[in-house]
């Protein structure tokens, strides 16, 4: 019934340009944290001892945070996931030095949690 093969105007698929990402040193790291404002150090601290990405970290609410019990809950935007992790002590100094708001549903990260993603990443990319 066909008469030709419709596959032969179809392109290959051209390779992805491959990005390589590596871990940061001990010691880009220490030098990051004395750069970073103490914003930033929270959202750094929050991305390291919890293993999540970005978006997660800076859209983070107090009522997420359960400084008594050393737990964050996050709801991961991009596999969906529910997840409570405990927080390790580095994280918790920093918490503890920034807590004080009565809204629980008041943004960790004000600052940060309320530009775009584009604006999220160029900032961190330029402060790296």
């Amino acid at each position: 019934l066909i008469q030709r093969n419709v596959f032969a105007d179809v392109g290959l698929v051209k390779d992805a340009k491959l990005t390589r990402r590596r871990a940061l040193t001990l010691d880009e790291l220490q030098r990051l944290m004395t750069l970073a404002d103490d914003e930033w150090r929270g959202v750094i601290l929050a991305a390291l001892y919890t293993g999540q990405r970005m978006h997660d970290v800076l859209t983070l609410r107090w009522s997420q945070i359960d400084l008594a019990a050393g737990a964050v809950a996050f709801h991961t935007q991009k596999t969906g996931a529910d997840l409570v992790l405990p927080i390790a002590a580095p994280l918790n100094d920093h918490l503890m030095s920034i807590a004080g708001h009565d809204d629980p549903k008041a943004y960790v990260f004000p600052n940060l949690a309320t530009l775009n993603g584009t604006t999220q990443s160029a900032r961190f990319t330029a402060l790296l």
